[in-house]
């Protein structure tokens, strides 16, 4: 019976350091303190660029080099982006109004978790530009990140909201084809992950399907 015992307790302790090891294999160790290079164009509160002899002179002086800023270039300035309205208002204006409509390009792809299709378009009345039209159930965190970036400084274009537009196409095939695409209006599958698998009208997400004149409405984009 003390035998029986003696391999019971043995057999669990075995378990219980493989599991332990195994469980070791998977973790991901992060050191709490990192010592790495920093980068090579960073500017002092004086708006001088400073080399790495000059960094390292100042962590050596315990200075948090965290603090200070890149030099400014295309992708980020020491500024608000999203304070300036005059420059928004002007690329707002060249953007087509939701009156003109768009005219349908190609589509792009779907993000299922977000909820949300992307899409290029082009002003009815200019073709030669094309525009990327975003719609779905995070039109909103989206401009508020893209707000969020501007305001750090980094730059992004201010994106134009639509509540709702009209999407004009070549024809039916292709209008049946991105509703298709973007819906899989076909039969909902749960296991796709090439579209969000939805009633595009019971949702929301288009109305006024016009078999005639191939065009629809598009909602919050």
């Amino acid at each position: 019976m003390k035998n029986n015992n003696l391999n019971q307790l043995v057999f669990g302790l075995f378990v219980l350091m493989a599991s332990l090891a195994h469980a070791q294999e998977n973790v991901v160790r992060i050191p709490l303190k990192t010592l790495t290079k920093p980068a090579y164009d960073l500017v002092g509160l004086d708006g001088k660029k400073l080399s790495i002899a000059d960094l390292k002179s100042q962590f050596d002086n315990k200075a948090d080099l965290s603090k200070l800023n890149p030099s400014e270039n295309k992708f980020w300035q020491n500024s608000d982006l999203a304070s300036n309205q005059v420059i928004d208002q002007n690329l707002h204006n060249m953007m087509p109004s939701p009156e003109q409509g768009l005219v349908y390009d190609t589509f792009v792809g779907v993000v299922r978790e977000l909820g949300m299709y992307a899409i290029n378009v082009r002003p009815a009345n200019n073709p030669n530009v094309i525009y990327r039209l975003k719609s779905g159930l995070q039109v909103h965190s989206s401009l508020l990140k893209a707000a969020l970036l501007r305001k750090i400084g980094i730059y992004q274009e201010s994106p134009k909201y639509y509540n709702k537009v009209k999407l004009q196409f070549k024809s039916l095939e292709e209008m049946n084809s991105f509703i298709v695409q973007a819906f899989c209006v076909s039969g909902p599958d749960e296991t796709a992950v090439s579209c969000l698998s939805v009633d595009p009208e019971s949702r929301g997400f288009l109305s006024q399907k016009d078999e005639n004149n191939f065009s629809i409405m598009v909602h919050g984009s």
